[in-house]
C-alpha cells in the first residue's frame, strides 16, 4: 500500500465500499466511516492526507464535519462528495474549508481513481504543502 492516508466518510454502506475498492485497485488504503462523529474521532488521534466526505449525513452534514476537523488539522485536502452539485451556496462554503474537488454521485469511478492518482502524485513530489 502506498503511504498517504486517506479517509472516507458517507452515511451510505455502499459509496464507501466504492471508494475503498477502487483506492484498493490502485493500491491504497481507505479507512471508511459511515458516522461523521466516528470520523471526527479518528482525525483527533490520527494524521490524515486526503479526505472523501459526503455532504448530506445525519447527525452532521460535511460542511460541520469539514469545520470541526480544520481546526484539527487545518492542512488535510477535502474532496466533497454529493448530489446536489449545482447549489453554488454549498460550493462556495465548502471552497472556504478548502475542498480542492467535488465528486457528483452516483461516482464517475474513472474520475474517483484519477482524484487519488493526482492527490499522491502532487504528495510525492512536495508539490503540496
Amino acid at each position: 500500500m502506498k503511504n498517504i492516508k486517506i479517509i472516507s466518510v458517507d452515511d451510505t454502506f455502499t459509496n464507501l465500499l466504492i471508494i475503498e475498492e477502487i483506492a484498493k485497485d490502485i493500491g491504497f488504503e481507505v479507512i471508511s466511516f459511515e458516522n461523521p462523529l466516528d470520523a471526527y474521532e479518528y482525525i483527533q488521534n490520527n494524521h490524515v492526507d486526503l479526505m472523501f466526505v459526503d455532504y448530506m449525513m445525519p447527525e452532521m452534514n460535511g460542511i460541520e464535519l469539514l469545520r470541526k476537523i480544520k481546526a484539527v488539522q487545518p492542512d488535510i485536502i477535502p474532496i466533497m462528495i454529493t448530489a446536489v452539485a449545482d447549489d453554488p451556496e454549498l460550493k462556495k462554503e465548502a471552497l472556504s474549508l478548502g475542498v480542492v474537488d467535488f465528486l457528483t454521485k452516483p461516482f464517475d469511478m474513472l474520475a474517483l481513481q484519477s482524484k487519488i492518482e493526482h492527490f499522491n502524485t502532487l504528495k510525492q513530489t512536495n508539490t503540496l504543502l
